[in-house]
């Protein structure tokens, strides 16, 4: 008999458990006869409910007509044996050129490229048309002098950014070519760490190709964060401020200027997708916009870089719309917003929807039939998804928009068909292989699942009747996704759940346990959504606003002709066009 513990020693007593060890056959996977010795299944776990482990299904999947799942287990598993498999790895270290500390992540990337030309000119067929910042001479020069760019110098590590990039086009379009067998692995930390060490002009460049290609990669850090160190170094270097162009060589000040207008192009599209202030605030930006130079007008393909400018001043004016619209109507101060009256809201978004209108206009003289599914920037699908996402941006239900309850149906249901119209574009782009499945299409989708939220707890019975194609809609969008994109899995899972719900509208037996599921949906949204666009995203606002959104019933017109904007007493009567 083990001697008695006295008061005095509790406070040092020790205690010995024995762990009993499952036969090998057993696994968190197979059913076990003890319900305690099962994981809580993956429904439960997201809805934060009590699971009673019930084999096959336990009680909360059986009463809503689900099967138990186990994926997030099952994922978890596979990330320790690959953190296992990893430690086994042997890192090969080389001895760096450009004048960065040695580090264990200096390991050039490896790859076989058959035709590097390829993925080149996929690049500067595609994302060179909105982000003209790299000499497209110098790239190709590289790309002739060696096929295996191994990131030992500024050069090569450009050209490998470049080529990682055009790949991600041609994968997009299904014209990637056969023969690369690991794919492209880049070294985030060494590509970072050099770059911040040495700050320069082509520090910027490189940063900006890795920010570029960090949003297809969802293993990669934040490019709002790569962003952010972008905005920075451009400041540090002088970009904001011609006066220190003044010794340079011509050439040489048009690629600062294109560097500047794709920086900024590039940190207003982030701010605007994740609902946060741009990194890039000057009061004064007296940069020119990109010009062509004597060389490229002297060039045979004149006609292909000016066509190539006219896209890439038609996307800063894009991104220069949205960040106007996105720090007016959704980052004013709350004072500030209470502070206007109904007609001074009304003259602002009368405004900008001129200003949208105007771009469409522009957008459509422009836009040319593309043969093939690579470029993006100057076709019809690319123009009507950024042009009904400038009117949802416009629209949102938020503080700014808040009015009186009247009308309340018809404002759902105009909001509901500018989530209709921005989806449907962007599934023709999808059908087309033509839509980015990045970081960016996965951040505006969530503004589009929150509204649609919005207007059901608004307005049940409209919203069961009408938005079920849009949330099926969305669902084909984010199941498109890789499996990697786990954020995209997550939520295309919380929308399978509210279709579930909307389609269970006329038929849920218990109202209260009805409320209870939409709610935990809503509950859940919210936190993917914070996980997703970052916790102060201006996009969850609408979320706990009481007021109804204030715009009118939608008119059947075409974008292209524009609504009439003529006077009016109240932002119910704003118009909202489609085609």
């Amino acid at each position: 008999m083990p001697p008695k513990i006295t008061k005095k020693d509790r406070n040092f007593a020790t205690h010995r458990f024995r762990l009993q060890r499952s036969p090998p056959s057993e696994s968190p996977f197979v059913p076990s006869k003890n319900p305690s010795a099962r994981p809580v299944c993956d429904r439960c776990r997201r809805l934060k409910k009590r699971c009673d482990r019930g084999f096959p299904d336990c009680a909360n999947c059986v009463h809503a007509g689900r099967t138990c799942s186990y994926e997030a287990l099952q994922a978890r598993v596979q990330q320790l044996i690959h953190g296992l498999e990893q430690k086994d790895t042997v890192v090969n270290d080389y001895t760096p050129t450009w004048g960065a500390p040695e580090s264990p992540v200096n390991v050039p990337p490896r790859m076989k490229v058959p035709e590097p030309t390829v993925l080149v000119d996929a690049f500067f067929h595609h994302v060179y048309r909105a982000y003209p910042f790299i000499e497209e001479e110098r790239v190709r020069q590289a790309a002739a002098a060696s096929t295996a760019p191994d990131c030992r110098d500024t050069d090569s590590t450009i050209l490998y950014m470049v080529m990682a990039i055009g790949y991600t086009s041609l994968e997009r379009s299904g014209k990637a070519p056969v023969g690369i067998e690991s794919g492209f692995e880049i070294p985030y930390a060494d590509i970072m760490q050099r770059c911040i060490m040495a700050e320069s002009i082509d520090s910027i460049q490189i940063l900006v190709l890795l920010a570029l290609y960090s949003l297809f990669d969802p293993a990669g850090p934040s490019t709002w964060s790569i962003v952010g160190i972008i905005t920075r170094q451009a400041l540090a270097q002088g970009l904001t401020r011609p006066t220190i162009e003044e010794s340079l060589s011509p050439k040489a000040v048009e690629l600062r200027r294109r560097l500047f207008w794709s920086i900024f192009g590039l940190d207003r599209m982030m701010a605007v997708s994740v609902g946060e202030s741009p990194g890039l605030v000057v009061e004064e930006m007296a940069v020119p916009f990109p010009a062509i130079t004597v060389v490229e007008f002297a060039s045979p393909k004149r006609a292909d870089h000016a066509s190539m400018l006219q896209v890439s001043r038609h996307v800063i004016e894009l991104r220069q719309l949205e960040s106007k619209i996105l720090s007016t109507i959704h980052l004013q101060p709350r004072i500030a917003v209470s502070s206007l009256t109904q007609a001074d809201r009304n003259t602002i978004t009368t405004r900008y929807r001129s200003e949208i209108e105007n771009w469409y206009s522009h957008g459509c003289l422009i836009t040319k039939p593309e043969p093939d599914n690579v470029r993006l920037h100057d076709t019809m699908g690319w123009l009507n998804a950024r042009y009904y996402h400038l009117l949802l941006l416009l629209y949102y239900p938020c503080q700014f928009n808040a009015g009186t309850a009247a009308h309340s149906a018809a404002r759902i249901t105009a909001l509901l068909e500018l989530v209709r119209k921005f989806v449907q574009y962007n599934r023709v782009l999808l059908s087309n292989q033509q839509l980015p499945l990045n970081r960016v299409t996965l951040d505006r989708l969530v503004p589009a699942c929150l509204v649609l939220f919005y207007c059901f707890l608004r307005d049940e019975g409209s919203t069961a009747l009408t938005a079920r194609n849009e949330i099926r809609a969305v669902i084909e969008i984010l199941e498109s996704f890789p499996e990697k994109w786990t954020h995209a899995r997550r939520l295309a899972s919380v929308m399978i759940e509210f279709a579930e719900l909307v389609a269970s509208q006329e038929v849920y037996a218990v109202e209260a346990q009805r409320k209870e599921w939409l709610q935990s949906l809503r509950s859940e949204l919210l936190a993917l959504a914070g996980e997703i666009l970052g916790k102060a995203t201006c996009y969850q606002d609408l979320i706990d606003g009481e007021e109804s959104v204030t715009y009118s019933r939608v008119e059947d017109e075409s974008p292209r002709s524009g609504p009439p904007f003529v006077p009016v007493e109240d932002a119910s009567a704003i118009v909202c066009s489609y085609l």
